[in-house]
């Protein structure tokens, strides 16, 4: 039985739109099946294409700037996931959890993520695992994966050989679930100098089909360096600019570290607008009145959304002329590259304004 290729085209623009590949039922591919119910090769290879080359767009597009924790073994917090708005919620089964709660706590993880299967929310959970070393780690997976999740974030990130023996049990387990290969992403927690320096090993192709993104996990990073003292901004700094350099140069998204004090508004504030200029993509969040100040910090302000809307005024005549004089200043193709990106992002944060 045949499929024509606009009817492939449209099949994938329809499942573009229900936020996740995993929602288009067998109707939805109709008589793109084989009689035999197996999906064609190569429909499984052009959605397999679109999760490997859409690591950084979670959900239509849309970008990671608030990553909220939620602790997992407390049922009344992972129910806050229903009214939450940030860009993604972080379930936690490391640090927040104790050990004699652990398999609880994957359990309740477990029975929300199956109560939430018919709901279609458009909301981006990742999991929290403990770190690779630890006993927990395998379970943590095994009895979580599904299709409404994300992916995980891997603690304590020092070891490329433990990540890929970690990416190898997600493949067997999406294949046995029948999740599409590569759906399941990874955030890498670095949080000592050892796994800053681990990441240039990262160039290993099989993984980018799983990476996501680069995470500084800034308290046990600081406390990796000194025993007594407590690390100084300009140490942190350091960590950023190496998490911004690999993150950037595999074209992986950068999340900051969490701010702690979060009865401390402007200090978050000034903490995010920082990392923002520094080229960050996002930052974690401890509490639900750290959202909107971190998402607000990723937006342009008012003299840069004046500066994009004036040059893209004259796209026309900078594509043509390559370089124009504009009140005494000058505005090229590097200009338009920038305000194109920077309005692209405003409309993936579902912030698009009038141009």
């Amino acid at each position: 039985m045949s499929c024509s290729h606009e009817h492939t085209s449209s099949i994938m623009n329809q499942a573009c739109c229900f936020h996740d590949l995993l929602l288009v039922t067998i109707t939805d591919l109709g008589y793109a099946l084989k009689p035999n119910g197996k999906i064609p090769r190569y429909i499984t290879r052009i959605l397999h294409t679109y999760y490997i080359n859409t690591g950084k767009r979670m959900r239509d597009g849309k970008r990671l700037r608030s990553l909220l924790f939620v602790p997992s073994n407390d049922r009344k917090m992972i129910d806050k996931i229903d009214t939450l708005r940030p860009d993604a919620f972080i379930l936690d089964l490391e640090d927040s959890v104790p050990k004699d709660q652990k398999e609880e706590a994957r359990r309740v993880i477990a029975e929300k993520m199956s109560n939430r299967k018919t709901k279609g929310d458009d909301i981006d959970i990742f999991i929290r695992i403990n770190d690779l070393g630890a006993e927990y780690s395998q379970a943590d997976i095994a009895e979580t994966i599904c299709p409404g999740i994300c992916g995980y974030l891997i603690p304590k990130f020092e070891s490329v050989n433990e990540l890929t023996r970690i990416a190898e049990l997600i493949s067997q387990i999406e294949k046995k679930q029948k999740i599409i290969h590569g759906k399941t992403k990874l955030m890498l927690l670095v949080e000592s100098l050892k796994g800053i320096n681990e990441l240039k090993s990262l160039q290993m192709k099989e993984l980018f089909g799983r990476l996501n993104a680069l995470v500084l996990g800034g308290e046990d990073y600081l406390s990796s360096l000194s025993c007594f003292f407590v690390g100084s901004e300009d140490m942190l700094d350091f960590a950023r600019k190496m998490i911004l350099l690999y993150a950037k140069s595999n074209d992986l998204l950068a999340i900051d570290t969490v701010y702690k004090s979060f009865r401390d508004p402007e200090g978050l504030k000034s903490e995010t607008n920082k990392i923002a200029r520094m080229g960050f993509d996002g930052k974690l969040a401890i509490h639900p009145n750290q959202i909107e100040i971190i998402n607000n910090s990723f937006k342009p302000s008012d003299e840069e959304m004046e500066r994009i809307k004036l040059i893209l005024k004259y796209r026309e005549i900078i594509e043509r002329n390559g370089a124009i004089d504009v009140n005494g200043n000058m505005l090229d193709t590097a200009h338009l590259k920038w305000a194109q990106k920077a309005a692209n992002s405003l409309d993936e944060m579902n912030d698009q304004r009038s141009w």
